[in-house]
């Protein structure tokens, strides 16, 4: 767990998790380098924060300093060709690092700032994610895949 990480989890403890989490959520989207969707993602076990993470740069020619997103320029829809954008989405980030740092994601829950993309979707059913609770809407969200795949979805 990044000190960050510790250190608002220490400061957000109460018996109301799911909004402290929420919060801890939309704290690091802020921080997000993406200029069209800014989310965070906070991904918990047994009320033990594992890790925390926005939407990322995973490209030098990142959107931020051409001071354009490429697939608003290229007049590509919301949640539409995601392979042409150069950022980590949060789900995935979050995923990442708790696999570096804890080595599992079994049973966790996935607090996120807008429902899972499709392709997120998968990679959280994969993991072994067991609930996802989300704000906010996405076009081509992936809410039934989660389904089908067993997570139970909350919208908070």
């Amino acid at each position: 767990m990044t000190r960050e990480a510790e250190k608002l989890h220490r400061i957000l403890r109460n018996t109301n998790f799911t909004l402290d989490y929420m919060k801890m959520a939309e704290e690091v989207a802020k921080k997000s380098d993406c200029l069209s969707r800014q989310v965070g993602a906070v991904l918990v076990g047994d009320n033990f924060l594992f890790e925390m993470a926005n939407t990322s740069v995973n490209n030098p020619e990142s959107c931020k300093k051409d001071g354009q997103c490429l697939r608003r320029k290229m007049g590509i829809p919301s949640g539409e060709r995601l392979e042409l954008c150069r950022i980590i989405h949060a789900e995935v980030s979050v995923i990442i690092q708790a696999l570096r740092f804890t080595k599992t994601t079994t049973g966790a829950t996935l607090y996120v700032t807008c429902p899972p993309c499709n392709i997120c979707a998968h990679i959280i059913v994969g993991t072994g994610i067991k609930k996802v609770i989300y704000r906010g809407d996405y076009p081509g969200n992936g809410l039934d895949a989660l389904i089908r795949g067993g997570v139970e979805v909350e919208r908070y």
